[in-house]
């Protein structure tokens, strides 16, 4: 707690300190809860570079980013996403559409790096400390409603 006081003090020292307080609770929360374990693990890789081009519905789409977590063992993937919002949706279908639409383009990415296992997508609320899955349906549904096949809101 000592090292992450001084981290934070040596990396923002415009913040407040009751802001330095609040983040460092925040990543103890986010590391001490059971479900996450696994992002702590030798099997996790962090801040991986993604880029490739994915075809939809007939027309292709340069994707860049940087996936916060990535997690591989025997047959299935993981993709999380971290992310800080103050407002957790209750439900998947919640989710806002723009990151259902990142983990798709990431899911799309990971099927070709790796062919056979089963890609999981996932956003993970640092607020909250919770894993929320990202359904299958909804990033299928958002990457046709990229293609231009629906005009459904992805959820």
């Amino acid at each position: 707690r000592a090292a992450a006081a001084r981290f934070l003090m040596e990396m923002t020292p415009e913040l407040p300190a009751e802001l330095h307080s609040e983040i460092m609770t925040t990543v103890e929360t986010v590391m001490a809860a059971p479900e996450l374990s696994f992002c702590f693990s030798d099997k996790a890789r962090r801040e991986v570079a993604m880029a490739g081009e994915v075809s939809i519905g007939g027309s292709t789409y340069n994707v860049r980013g940087q996936i916060d977590l990535l997690h591989v063992d025997q047959s299935v993937v993981t993709i999380a996403d971290y992310k800080t919002n103050r407002a957790v949706p209750a439900a998947t279908e919640h989710i806002p559409p723009a990151y259902v639409a990142q983990m798709a383009l990431y899911r799309e990415l990971a099927r070709r790096v790796c062919p056979g296992l089963e890609i999981r997508c996932a956003i993970i609320w640092t607020s909250t400390a919770t894993l929320m899955p990202v359904p299958s349906k909804a990033m299928d549904l958002s990457l046709e409603v990229l293609a231009g096949h629906s005009d459904e809101r992805p959820s």
